[in-house]
């Protein structure tokens, strides 16, 4: 993640940011095949938020970018 060719962990947060705020807001849709849909998806999602958002979020804090 550290390299040129990778994005910085930073970045891949604000990304996993905003999937995660994608999908909550489609498991509230009235289409039952969507939301069926998004619910698995965020089912599986969740693993993976669960065990690195806590890794993500330093690596964001410690970015001098974010400090105010």
């Amino acid at each position: 993640m550290s390299t040129i060719k990778y994005p910085k962990v930073n970045l891949y947060l604000k990304n996993e940011w905003k999937i995660e705020n994608l999908l909550l807001s489609y498991t509230s849709c009235e289409d039952v095949i969507l939301k069926s849909m998004t619910t698995k998806m965020r089912g599986k999602f969740k693993d993976s938020w669960d065990n690195y958002i806590m890794i993500l979020s330093f690596a964001t804090i410690l970015d001098p970018r974010y400090n105010v």
